[in-house]
């Protein structure tokens, strides 16, 4: 089995619909229902208060809980976050849900419709889940998750064992937060070092210079 195949599988010929949400398992537990689902609340159309003016431990504000947010939803992939920034995220996000209780109620009101849920029971579980995750996080220093049934849980675990393996060890996987941002760094030095060869073509450069430039490393 590759690398690959750890972190994604082909959901099974079913009717996902009827499941929704899906299971949250994080740091190898299973999170309250609704936890993941932020979206719902439109939690980020509120983040422009004082709690948004600063930039914390990195946190791009928006950006950073927008990505997040998205990454949370999608299932049957397991992925990771920086311990600190994921509670820096978890943090906002519950004063954001705290702060605007009522609007959040009205944004959940037509679940209302649905006798086997209601606007409450999805804020509380929003609330609750984004507690447990803090709290796991606090506990063993990362975060990891991956949304989905069973067979995600056991791949979760699997990761989340081969990520705390010794680096030298034949079967350690980075975290998937790790790989993608070296790749990330990787693909802006790759552009960066085109962008200087350019240079080298419309001016005049000295000899070491240009050395320089075609020299420039391009992996992270």
């Amino acid at each position: 089995m590759t690398d690959q195949d750890h972190e994604e599988q082909e959901p099974e010929a079913h009717d996902h619909d009827l499941d929704y949400p899906w299971t949250l398992y994080f740091n190898g537990e299973p999170m309250p229902r609704w936890s993941n689902c932020w979206s719902l609340c439109h939690l980020l159309q509120h983040a422009n208060g004082s709690i948004m003016d600063e930039t914390y431990y990195g946190l791009r504000c928006l950006q950073d809980l927008q990505d997040l947010q998205d990454r949370m939803d999608l299932a049957h992939i397991v992925d990771s976050e920086d311990g600190n920034m994921f509670r820096i995220c978890c943090l906002t996000l519950l004063a954001l849900l705290l702060e605007h209780k009522s609007a959040v109620l009205e944004a959940l009101a037509p679940w209302n419709a649905d006798d086997s849920k209601t606007a409450e029971d999805i804020y509380t579980g929003v609330r609750g889940g984004l507690v447990a995750m803090h709290a796991l996080t606090l506990r063993d220093g990362f975060a990891f998750w991956s949304v989905g049934y069973d067979t995600d849980f056991v791949i979760l675990s699997e990761a989340m064992k081969r990520a705390q393996l010794p680096s030298s060890h034949p079967d350690h996987l980075e975290p998937p937060h790790v790989r993608k941002r070296r790749a990330d760094v990787s693909a802006r030095l790759r552009a960066l070092r085109c962008s200087l060869l350019g240079s080298i073509e419309t001016q005049k450069l000295s000899k070491d210079i240009r050395r320089f430039i075609h020299d420039l490393p391009t992996k992270a």
